[in-house]
């Protein structure tokens, strides 16, 4: 077998938080940090961007296991339905298919994408994932397809005698040698964006760090806005209060001035 560990062992394995759980902040200034250190406290999960947008008001339908794709999370749900009294599998069906809904959708998030509005870091956080996912897919097929037997040859087992039929791998020569050499390539690329231990590789860091330098620029920019925005309804509330006490004041000037 040529599986490796850096190749996830399923399409939901990597999601959009594990590329990128620490300030990647070494070039922004001091004054500035709180901006980044509010970008990195936010959840993923939790912004209201996203590219997937349900109508107000609308019922879904109860959720079902069936729902679900193949995999680990369906199989462990199938199995805790089998082991439930009758009555009680409709009621706790629904709860453990949005459970594991929920456990997934980081790895969704980052296939469907942060949504307009979202911060660039967190834009930039689920194309990192996306494109790791991508690369473990292309690592998957070429491992299979270097696992493919093409045929087999008979060889005699020195110990027992008897035949034994050892596999050929289908490719061989420069054609297995080119797929070797993809697969370290492949393995390189994703090494750079998500390291062994789950955490950013150089590219990722890279990458992050300028995206978080540009979400902090806008962050600020956003800040002074609503700082400019505060000032002006205060600036134009007094005005309006001016405005008020000098109508009275010419109101009362006029009652004097009609007195003389």
């Amino acid at each position: 077998m040529t599986t490796t560990s850096s190749s996830p062992a399923d399409t939901l394995s990597i999601d959009i938080r594990s590329t990128g759980t620490s300030a990647p902040s070494e070039t922004i200034a001091p004054q500035d940090q709180h901006f980044a250190d509010a970008i990195l406290a936010m959840d993923p999960m939790s912004l209201p961007n996203s590219n997937i947008q349900i109508t107000p008001g609308l019922k879904l339908p109860e959720l079902r296991v069936t729902g679900l794709p193949p995999g680990p999370e369906r199989t462990e749900i199938e199995t805790a339905l089998k082991a439930l009294p009758p009555e009680q599998r409709a009621t706790r069906e629904s709860a453990m298919v949005e459970a594991a809904l929920r456990k997934m959708l980081p790895a969704i998030r980052s296939l469907t994408g942060a949504g307009e509005g979202a911060t660039p870091y967190h834009q930039e956080q689920c194309l990192i994932a996306g494109e790791y996912r991508e690369l473990a897919r292309r690592l998957d097929a070429v491992e299979a397809e270097l696992d493919e037997v093409g045929s087999y040859r008979a060889e005699r087992d020195p110990q027992t005698g008897e035949a034994v039929a050892i596999p050929v791998p289908l490719y061989q020569g420069d054609s297995r040698s080119s797929r070797l050499a993809l697969k370290l390539d492949l393995e390189r690329r994703m090494r750079v964006l998500v390291s062994p231990d789950g955490t950013p590789g150089v590219e990722a860091k890279r990458r992050l760090g300028e995206a978080m330098r540009e979400s902090v620029v806008l962050a600020k920019q956003r800040a002074e806005q609503l700082r400019d925005s505060a000032e002006a309804n205060r600036l134009a509330g007094e005005m309006l209060r001016k405005e008020r006490i000098e109508a009275q004041a010419k109101a009362i000037a006029s009652v004097h001035r009609n007195t003389l």
